[in-house]
């Protein structure tokens, strides 16, 4: 019985992700302007779905896997040189070398992962093209490419932080009202604070996905503009027309 669950469980997401890459390459193309209506840019969509898919799985464990890397390597480093003579300098030296390099990579990876999904939704490229195309495009502006990733993630931790707060405080509201106390965990979340979470939570992050797939596009834009002067092309080929 759980074995069946979990395959239905599994089959769902399956579903979900497919659904979620359609909607996600079709809202990038008619904000580009690749599209004009929407049932052109779904049927584009459900051309590229495997692409789509296999990405939008990239993006989710790539960090994940650069993550785990920087800290097997902090374990190792305070598993084998805990007891080294002059540790305490040298820690502070590795962590914060560590850190920055831990957030230039993550950082970089998501980028590298949310424009392979912008040129996949934009550009008639094979998955093989896209890859390398998106290279092409990270490696020119790096360091401006990880600031953008950076303001961006800030930008979207900001405004879940606001719209978060009104459920944040009702449920602090009950626990008071419910003796809550840290010694004695004892409070269960009532019922209906988990389903206005649950729908509270979907919501926030539908629209904050449409934001970063929106803003993930119009950086993809302004790069073709500063490397290959897109705008210049297509006012080119306006007048030849």
């Amino acid at each position: 019985m759980h074995s069946l669950l979990l395959v239905l469980c599994f089959a769902t997401l399956a579903v979900a992700q497919c659904g979620l890459s359609i909607r996600s390459v079709a809202i990038v193309r008619l904000a580009l302007g690749v599209d004009t209506d929407y049932k052109l840019a779904r049927a584009y969509a459900r051309q590229r779905i495997l692409g789509a898919v296999l990405i939008y799985n990239v993006a989710i464990l790539l960090p994940l896997l650069v993550l785990l890397f920087w800290t097997i390597l902090s374990i190792g480093f305070v598993y084998f040189f805990s007891h080294a003579p002059g540790v305490q300098i040298f820690s502070f030296v590795f962590f914060a070398i560590v850190g920055m390099l831990s957030t230039c990579t993550v950082c970089w990876t998501l980028l590298y992962s949310a424009l392979a999904f912008t040129v996949l939704a934009c550009e008639d490229l094979k998955l093989g093209a896209v890859w390398k195309r998106t290279y092409d495009l990270t490696s020119r502006y790096l360091w401006r490419g990880g600031s953008f990733m950076v303001l961006l993630g800030g930008t979207l931790f900001a405004v879940t932080l606001a719209i978060d707060s009104p459920l944040l405080v009702i449920s602090l509201l009950d626990a008071w009202r419910n003796n809550f106390s840290p010694a004695l965990v004892t409070y269960d979340v009532p019922i209906y604070l988990q389903i206005m979470s649950a729908v509270w939570d979907s919501i926030i992050n539908i629209l904050l996905l449409g934001v970063a797939l929106i803003a993930d596009g119009l950086y993809y834009n302004d790069l073709c503009l500063r490397l290959e002067g897109r705008d210049i092309l297509t006012r080119l080929a306006n007048l030849e027309i």
